[in-house]
């Protein structure tokens, strides 16, 4: 395992700042280009909610711990 060497705290640093930095991402360079085309804002906006939603139904589903 790449990460197996590395204590649990800095670990769980290390895995917090990479999502940190994916939701950064998205939410600054994603999210208005999403929105820049005016006659299809709802629709992107809509299909970026509901990708988070099957996201979240398929974590709640299938988690395995």
């Amino acid at each position: 395992m790449a990460l197996g060497g590395i204590p649990p705290l800095a670990l769980g640093f290390v895995l917090g700042f990479g999502s940190g930095t994916f939701l950064y991402i998205t939410c600054v360079g994603i999210v208005p280009e999403l929105t820049a085309d005016k006659n299809h804002r709802l629709l992107s906006l809509a299909c970026l909610a509901l990708g988070y939603a099957m996201f979240l139904l398929s974590d709640s589903l299938f988690h395995a711990h």
